[in-house]
């Protein structure tokens, strides 16, 4: 696990993007996509992965407690429906509910991956409307 509370010398949370952006440079250097990470077996590349999928729970497990997403949590955009077999092993909802006090809240929040690609269409669509 990743972040400001596990150990990471000097970082503060705003550190968190740059090792997401960091990992998701090695996972692009090592294969050119995420998918080439799940298929080669690369360890590298799947290392990276690994690393972007924690800090990608830790952000959005974050966010929820901000929000109290009570009603629970959709992941959505381009890259979790490419990353789903990896997002549905434990390291995402892992890192989502390693929340030390709050972790109860998290494991009540349920979590979701929108699969569906013109997402942004409807949501502009309905605005348009109004």
């Amino acid at each position: 696990m990743v972040g400001p509370r596990h150990g990471i010398p000097g970082r503060r949370a705003g550190g968190l993007g740059a090792l997401v952006v960091l990992a998701l440079g090695i996972a692009m250097a090592c294969g050119g996509s995420p998918d080439d990470a799940l298929e080669r077996g690369d360890a590298l590349a799947r290392a990276a992965l690994d690393l972007f999928i924690a800090c990608y729970g830790a952000a959005a497990g974050d966010h929820a407690l901000n929000v109290m997403a009570r009603g629970g949590v959709y992941v959505a955009g381009g890259i979790a429906p490419k990353i789903l077999p990896r997002l549905a092993a434990d390291g995402f909802i892992a890192a989502f509910n390693d929340k030390a006090a709050f972790a109860e809240v998290t494991r009540r929040m349920p979590v979701h991956v929108v699969l569906e690609e013109r997402l942004p269409l409807f949501g502009a669509a309905r605005a348009a409307c109004a």
